[in-house]
């Protein structure tokens, strides 16, 4: 997770894809685990 926080937000929000929807829901709740975010991407795919 360490990571993610030296990504730009700018490029985050810009980011329309699924997975940049579903980083920017991890760094603004801080709280997501992995868990919850590997579900959150795959619930996104469907």
């Amino acid at each position: 997770a360490e990571k993610y926080n030296e990504i730009d937000r700018s490029t985050l929000i810009s980011d329309t894809s699924p997975s940049g929807y579903a980083m920017r829901l991890a760094l603004e709740s801080k709280a997501m685990t992995l868990q919850q975010l590997k579900q959150t991407l795959l619930d996104i795919k469907k």
